[in-house]
């Protein structure tokens, strides 16, 4: 059966039902038609779910389908569709409300996607409208998930089946920072979801950065941009409280000088290299390419005076301790799970042209020597008042 809509593994599901006597062509082509509905509306669903929703098959059918798609690796949904998070009705309204709170959507935007979502409810499909959000390339799919998760385990609520809430991929820390950021004109919001994607797969390999230090890491912001952006930040996290992050840059002379060391044997003990080796691994499999040296001393398995002597050879650490938030921002609301809207919009076109991005992807290279800029992005770091690569220590006293 051939029909415009079909995908590969859609085929793949319509040879399985009709060889088993589940389904007519007759009626999987009607469903198909639907199927081409929602392309129509930017949304990517698969038959499998266009099926299970229109009840055209029952879910013991859909799931014996599934068992049998996946042996020869073909899945019938994607993650992308959110399905496998139980996400109830109220759940999604909140990933919206959060992502919009945030400034990683607009509100015209959540407007667009839940009209479509009714539109494909009155065809019988449970579509999100985060799933709408993320199929139009308004809100990825890996932070909407990870906005349901952090509110999970705000509210203390496991998804159905489970016993306790899933960890969240990333911090609520690090949305208040991006907020900060976008509406301080400092980074854009695809900026501020590269950086978190970043982020998530660090924390996957077994690395913990929160989203200042990744900037910071890559040249996309230095301290000088750093200090009003955590000055600021403390008066939308909830509870308010002081932030301090150490902030260590690794250009090409400082990973020369630490390689030496790895090799001498003075850098880390042999026992922390097959750890870092086994995170460095998990990174590629990501795509990501991170030198040895800077995994140890992302891990923290790094000898601390060697890496601080090796970074003094061009540069004096820098400690920059930043006065309190100031007092006339207001405080948040006592249990809100949006931050204040108490910051300018971002300050004109000229905002925009800040730098574009941080690095990564398929052959850039994150945090590695020699990795390529994209283009359009601005290493402000290196630029006068950056002082160089080293220790710095960014935060706000209480």
């Amino acid at each position: 059966m051939n029909h415009p809509a079909l995908e590969p593994r859609d085929k793949t599901l319509v040879q399985i039902l009709v060889s088993n006597g589940k389904a007519s062509e007759d009626s999987l082509l009607k469903d198909c038609e639907v199927l081409g509905r929602t392309r129509g509306m930017g949304v990517h669903l698969s038959l499998a779910e266009v099926l299970a929703d229109l009840g055209t098959i029952d879910p013991a059918t859909f799931q014996q389908a599934s068992q049998l798609a996946a042996k020869s690796r073909v899945f019938l949904v994607d993650r992308s569709s959110l399905r496998h998070l139980a996400v109830q009705p109220d759940e999604d309204a909140q990933i919206a409300r959060i992502a919009t709170g945030y400034d990683l959507l607009r509100p015209e935007e959540l407007a667009q996607a839940t009209a479509v979502a009714r539109e494909l409810a009155g065809l019988g499909l449970k579509v999100l409208a985060a799933k709408v959000l993320a199929d139009r390339q308004l809100l990825d799919c890996e932070i909407a998930e990870g906005i349901l998760l952090l509110e999970r385990r705000r509210r203390g609520a496991a998804a159905p089946g489970q016993a306790a809430p899933a960890a969240p991929p990333f911090d609520d820390e690090d949305l208040v920072f991006g907020s900060v950021a976008i509406r301080a004109g400092r980074l854009t919001k695809v900026q501020v979801e590269r950086g978190i994607k970043f982020k998530i797969r660090l924390r996957k390999a077994g690395i913990e950065k929160k989203l200042p230090q990744i900037f910071f890491e890559q040249g996309v912001l230095d301290r000088a941009a750093l200090a009003p952006l955590l000055s600021a930040m403390q008066g939308r996290l909830v509870p308010p409280r002081p932030v301090t992050y150490e902030l260590l840059r690794l250009e090409a002379e400082d990973h020369a000088a630490l390689d030496r060391l790895l090799q001498q044997g003075t850098l880390a003990s042999p026992g922390a290299l097959p750890k870092a080796l086994d995170v460095q691994k998990k990174l590629s499999e990501m795509a990501i390419e991170r030198p040895l040296v800077q995994i140890l001393v992302d891990l923290g398995l790094a000898d601390r005076k060697a890496i601080e002597a090796a970074v003094t050879q061009r540069t004096s650490p820098q400690h920059v301790l930043l006065s309190p938030a100031s007092p006339s921002l207001p405080p948040p609301l006592p249990g809100a799970t949006l931050p204040a809207a108490t910051f300018p919009a971002p300050a004109g076109p000229a905002a925009a042209k800040r730098a574009s991005g941080v690095r990564g992807g398929r052959g850039t290279g994150y945090g590695s020597r020699g990795g390529r800029e994209p283009s359009g992005t601005t290493r402000s770091a290196r630029g006068a008042g950056s002082g160089g690569a080293g220790m710095v220590i960014v935060g706000a006293v209480a």
